[in-house]
């Protein structure tokens, strides 16, 4: 994206956008986050706010948007909170599992066939994401184990439900007994969904 009246504002100093539209300053690599810069090299936890996790998230859809309806990130985060709060989860571990994607809201949602192509994805891009969140809202700086088997749950339902795809995943369990409804949300409301949950469990 090229300087310019509808590019995002730059911060103040020498950082400028290279040939190929990347605001770089020296090594530095920035993303554009809806309400300023994140430095991806070294994210700064002033600078994550969780108004743009809720609004990039509730925006951002899951399988390349490849589903019956449209899916965002927002609504599988949900729905892996409502799973670990169906088992009697402490608020710290509902906003973990509610929060174990954000970091996406500033690198994407990279599928797995393409993380398994990028193995350094994970620890050199998303991995710094997520500590300066974990930061910023008290969370544990890496993602317990036991995040995986919910992820897999809310991953299981999603293929029962969105994904018209006869053959089976490998290590997916069997679906939980939730559902995920076929109406597709106006994502403003899943936004707000997001929001008042992560201020209902602390995160602020």
């Amino acid at each position: 994206m090229p300087n310019g009246e509808d590019s995002p504002p730059l911060p103040a100093g020498a950082i400028a956008r290279d040939d190929a539209g990347v605001v770089r300053d020296g090594d530095a690599v920035f993303a554009w986050t809806g309400s300023g810069l994140l430095n991806l090299t070294e994210p700064d936890p002033a600078e994550i706010c969780l108004g743009d996790i809720a609004r990039n998230l509730s925006r951002l859809a899951r399988y390349n948007g490849a589903t019956a309806r449209p899916y965002s990130v927002a609504e599988h985060s949900l729905f892996c909170a409502d799973l670990v709060a169906e088992r009697g989860a402490s608020p710290g571990v509902e906003a973990l599992a509610l929060m174990h994607d954000a970091a996406e809201f500033a690198v994407g949602d990279l599928t797995r066939p393409c993380k398994a192509l990028l193995p350094e994805f994970k620890e050199r891009i998303e991995g710094p994401v997520w500590r300066a969140i974990a930061r910023r809202f008290g969370l544990p700086p890496e993602i317990p184990e036991w995040m995986g088997h919910f992820d897999a749950l809310a991953a299981a339902a999603e293929k029962r439900d969105l994904v018209s795809d006869p053959r089976p995943w490998p290590d997916l369990p069997p679906p939980p007994a939730r559902r995920i409804s076929m109406r597709a949300p106006d994502a403003r409301r899943v936004e707000r969904d997001f929001l008042f949950r992560a201020l209902d469990l602390g995160l602020k």
